[in-house]
């Protein structure tokens, strides 16, 4: 071989493989092995807070509302752990209050949070173009957290090895969340250093959190950064050494990176190229020399091991990585060069090429196939036998435009020799079928001529996969139904076309009493309601309209109107579950349940998409709020109402934080004597100055919102204390605490039993007051709660009898202790016949029952004497006091017994 030769083989070599990859993977392969050489243990100074599997099947629900994320902030708070990042896309649909939960969550973090800003490719519209778009978290979240680019880039190869201090987003510089979280900055971009083990990175799972099995030690003084582990939820990257992993641990590889100083620095183009020339300069000193092929390679050999040990020394000493693939195709380059000169074997080399091509294809899971000049199948290897059932015996000297069936495209892709665009065929298998099939395609020149070569797979998988993922991207995954981005664009289209399509309506459903179903049956028997609700509004609304899931518990509907009225729509929605008045037993177990409903039109409650569907959320807060299984259409005063609602709602909770509520007692007496026997705690509300709110003016808000159940807890442990600080003092005065609805649940027997521990008050000084309402389930998780209660010796009163739909049925089935006659009926006990002889009634009835009375509201001593004449044992009433401070009921306490206003 010619001395110039030599050179211009290695350049060709160098040549070839810069343009095929080669090179590139020669170096990923060179520094992964040096990760591997170099393995270090993390600093444990961050920690992966992961949402795996269990997690997700635990909660049941994906994407999760902002509530969860808000419990979870509060728990690692509590933990002790000092920073906090988000690795998760916050874009799903949430409510305000949800939003509003874990915006105060985030202020009482102190600034320690970091949320995710990214970028994210999608459609314009179905068919549409590919978009870029920028996700940014709402301004209310990141008032009081750090923002964070979250976007990884990989490399050619789908391998991600950099990653980016900062970047430029909408013109703004944004840290990226490693960076933030380990306090180092820099611009540009760093090589993560995958030799620190992340399999070592300290994990730990949502659910053990939120469930409070993570013990303080684990997590305190650490960062935390939470985002997906499951594989069902995708955002998983190659990495050299780990292989795949999630980008949560990623994130956590980079902060550890930096946090370690271990932000490795590549050499520049210029060491690269000032390295080659001295191979050069040394291959072109050995040829002059005329050394024998033993001398060059005795040379070159320990030159090639020589720098990977430089660039292995440098990596561990000064995080330096020293690109040596081109010097050490150089090196190997001229040393085969020196060989092929000594040998002069150039047919042999041929011949061994092909033998190790053959050698190689015939290991690949990918088809491989050659034709001749003529098109003619001249090798055909294992795989490619798999992807189209035909033998490599059947497949040879045929033409291989006869195994796709668009031979045209495949001609015109010869006649371009594509060498480096992968284009997608339909093939066709031995039986006839057809299949997605992708090709590369080469030409090389033979003795025959023109050949090619090609290489073959079969997508169907991958065809599969991404019609899965754009259906996932468009429906819901419980129910199957459209989700919330597709019903945004089904609302577009209809405005577009409102000039020439029917007229429309938005119904949006909520299913009332969902989460007494969660609470019972578990996610499980919650999502299979989900589901059958599902199919019930898919069945009833079929095209023109359209169904589709928002969240939780509520749907929507687009209906049109061209044949259906609104009122008709709306009554077919709400009639989906019933009205609440009969049982839908699920997994055996009878509940009330109904859908309600709100509505608006277009275009007269909006004309666009956003106002469309805000209006029909009002709505439906709307008829939540007034009753179960009840329809509000959209109003202009209906948000301002709503808005007021929501105020309250927000003043009920600072009144409870900053002590704002009281219970007042009014007196109860038996009647034959007159002596004072018991209080009703009855709460009060100091809205201002000097002010005290009647329970009108904010129970029925305070009854259903987020505070109800702490209130309910405080107001029981606060009158079983003052009634014990009584008991204590010698005067058994029995305390009756009303109940809220919401507090009627399973562990309402063990709050009681814990309250009656802790304040030492006799259980037969507690009369816990229920309303009608409550009994209206009829199933026996009542009838055992009740008579759980009683067996700890409580006593159970059903308040405001008379005056709902209790029926005498409800009195027989149900554990009681005494019925409190309605104010209503006693007022004119004595004077109007028919309360009196309701008032009657009830007497007689509570005396054969063995269910003792207490007549409310009596306002002087006739009807109190009249009502002890007919049998009442007890009464409460502005007669004998009106509601007061506990100090002032004390007064009362130390009277004589006759000093008591009475009837006697």
């Amino acid at each position: 071989m010619a001395p110039w030769r030599s050179h211009v083989f290695v350049l060709v070599l160098l040549c070839a493989a810069a343009l095929t990859g080669a090179a590139g993977a020669l170096h990923g392969g060179l520094i992964e092995w040096r990760f591997s050489m170099d393995r270090r243990a993390p600093t444990g100074t961050v920690a992966v807070v992961a949402i795996d599997s269990r997690t997700l099947d635990k909660i049941g629900v994906w994407p999760w509302p902002r509530h969860v994320y808000a419990e979870i902030l509060d728990k690692l708070q509590a933990l002790g752990v000092t920073e906090v990042a988000f690795d998760i896309d916050f874009s799903a649909r949430s409510t305000p209050e949800d939003d509003h939960r874990f915006a105060t969550q985030l202020e009482a973090f102190g600034g320690a949070a970091i949320l995710p800003m990214f970028k994210q490719v999608v459609l314009s519209g179905p068919g549409g173009a590919p978009i870029e778009m920028t996700t940014k978290p709402r301004p209310d979240f990141a008032r009081h957290a750090w923002v964070a680019n979250v976007n990884v880039s990989p490399d050619k190869d789908g391998r991600v090895r950099a990653y980016n201090y900062d970047s430029l987003v909408d013109g703004e510089d944004v840290p990226s969340l490693a960076a933030l979280l380990s306090g180092v900055g820099g611009s540009g971009a760093f090589m993560v250093d995958f030799g620190i083990k992340a399999s070592a990175i300290p994990v730990v799972s949502v659910i053990d959190i939120l469930e409070n099995r993570v013990p303080a030690e684990d997590l305190r003084d650490r960062k935390v950064i939470i985002g997906a582990t499951a594989i069902e939820l995708g955002d998983r990257f190659a990495v050299p050494v780990a292989g795949i992993l999630p980008g949560v641990t990623l994130q956590a590889l980079a902060a550890e990176t930096l946090i370690q100083k271990r932000a490795l620095k590549a050499t520049s183009l210029a060491t690269t190229l000032i390295g080659l020339a001295l191979i050069a300069a040394l291959a072109a000193l050995l040829r002059r020399r005329k050394l024998s092929l033993a001398a060059v390679t005795a040379v070159l050999v320990p030159l090639s091991f020589g720098l990977e040990g430089v660039g292995h020394l440098l990596h561990v000493d000064a995080a330096v990585v020293l690109d040596t693939a081109y010097w050490q195709l150089a090196i190997w380059g001229y040393l085969a060069a020196a060989v092929l000169s000594d040998l002069g074997l150039r047919r042999l080399v041929a011949d061994i090429a092909q033998s190790k091509f053959q050698s190689v294809a015939v290991s690949l899971g990918d088809g491989i196939i050659c034709t001749d000049a003529a098109g003619l199948v001249s090798f055909w290897n294992p795989a490619a036998e798999t992807i189209f059932g035909r033998s490599s015996k059947e497949a040879q000297r045929q033409p291989f435009a006869q195994f796709v069936s668009e031979p045209a495209s495949l001609d015109a892709v010869l006649e371009g020799e594509t060498t480096s665009r992968a284009i997608e065929l339909t093939g066709v298998r031995q039986d006839g079928s057809h299949f997605p099939l992708e090709i590369r395609a080469s030409g090389f020149d033979a003795e025959d001529g023109r050949n090619h070569s090609f290489v073959v797979r079969d997508i169907s998988e991958r065809r599969e996969a991404e019609a899965r993922i754009r259906f996932l991207a468009l429906h819901d995954a419980l129910t199957g139904l459209p989700n919330h981005n597709s019903l945004r664009e089904a609302l577009r289209e209809r405005i577009e076309t409102a000039g020439t399509a029917a007229p429309f309506a938005l119904l949006t459903l909520g299913i009332d009493n969902f989460k007494e179903v969660n609470d019972r049956l578990g996610h499980d028997g919650g999502d299979r309601l989900l589901r059958d609700f599902a199919e019930r509004l898919a069945a009833r609304f079929p095209a023109p309209h359209y169904a589709a899931r928002l969240g939780g518990d509520e749907f929507a509907v687009i209906v049109a109107l061209d044949n259906q009225g609104l009122d008709a729509a709306v009554a077919a929605a709400g009639a989906l579950l019933g009205d609440g008045s009969r049982h839908t037993l699920i997994d055996g177990h009878g509940f009330r349940l109904s859908a309600s409903v709100g509505s608006v039109r277009f275009p007269e409650d909006g004309d666009t998409v956003d106002d469309l569907l805000s209006h029909a959320g009002l709505a439906l807060f709307q008829a939540k709020s007034t009753a179960r299984g009840g329809h509000a259409a959209y109003d202009v005063a209906l948000k301002d109402e709503i808005e007021r609602r929501r105020a309250m709602e927000e003043r009920m909770k600072r009144a409870f934080d900053n002590g704002e509520f009281e219970l007042y007692y009014q007196p109860q007496v038996r009647l034959h004597d007159g002596k004072l026997v018991g209080a009703e705690a009855l709460l009060r509300w100091h809205s201002g100055p000097g002010e005290i709110a009647q329970p009108a003016a904010f129970m029925d808000v305070l009854s259903r919102c987020s505070v109800t159940p702490h209130v309910g807890a405080w107001t029981l442990r606060t009158a079983c204390a003052q009634a014990a600080a009584w008991h204590r003092a010698g005067r058994d005065i029995c305390i009756g605490v009303n109940l809220f609805p919401i507090q009627f649940a399973p562990s309402l027997v063990a709050e009681i039993r814990r309250v009656l521990e802790d304040t030492g008050l006799p259980p037969h000084l507690l009369e816990i007051e229920i309303t009608e309402n409550i009994l209206l389930t009829e199933d026996e998780r009542t009838t055992r709660l009740l008579g759980d209660i009683r067996a700890l010796g409580v006593r159970v009163a059903l308040d405001d009898f008379g005056t709902g739909f209790a029926s005498l049925t409800h009195l027989k089935k149900f554990p009681l202790d005494r019925l409190k006659i309605d104010r209503s009926f006693v007022t004119d006990f004595g004077a109007d016949a028919r309360d009196t002889a309701i008032v009657n009634a009830v007497l007689a009835i509570g005396a054969q029952l063995g269910i003792d009375t207490i007549a409310e509201g009596i306002e002087d001593a006739a009807c109190g004497e009249a009502l002890s004449r007919a049998g009442c044992g007890e009464a409460q009433g502005y007669h004998y006091g009106r509601p007061m401070p506990a100090a002032q009921f004390e007064a009362l306490l130390d009277l004589p017994r006759q000093a008591v206003p009475s009837a006697a």
